[in-house]
């Protein structure tokens, strides 16, 4: 039993982790040589790249949420808490994906 819960946890994690964890710090370095938007080439290049790695992180975290809602948690009220749980911290790293990104798109 705990390696099936191990399991549920580590869903959201791990294909997705480092590109999480290191967009943030890709936004900032961008905002940081960038700090108003222009139509020089690399500009365009730069915007491009990280709007490919957001896209990209929402693809790889709805996926994971496709994975969880397989799991069958009948009559496992500590899987069905476990798996909410899972769910709840895929929808958060969702939510501050996209609120790095709007910090791009404000430019």
């Amino acid at each position: 039993m705990g390696f099936f819960f191990k399991s549920i946890e580590s869903i959201a994690y791990e294909r997705t982790s480092d590109l999480v964890e290191e967009f943030p710090t890709l936004v900032e370095e961008f905002l940081a040589k960038y700090p108003t938007k222009t139509e020089d080439e690399e500009f365009t290049k730069e915007w491009s790249k990280l709007e490919e790695k957001h896209a990209r992180i929402g693809e790889l975290l709805l996926q994971e949420l496709f994975k969880l809602d397989g799991v069958e948690c009948i009559d496992m009220p500590e899987v069905k808490d476990r798996r909410k749980l899972a769910v709840r911290n895929i929808q958060k790293l969702l939510t501050e994906s996209d609120k790095t990104w709007d910090k791009v798109k404000a430019l």
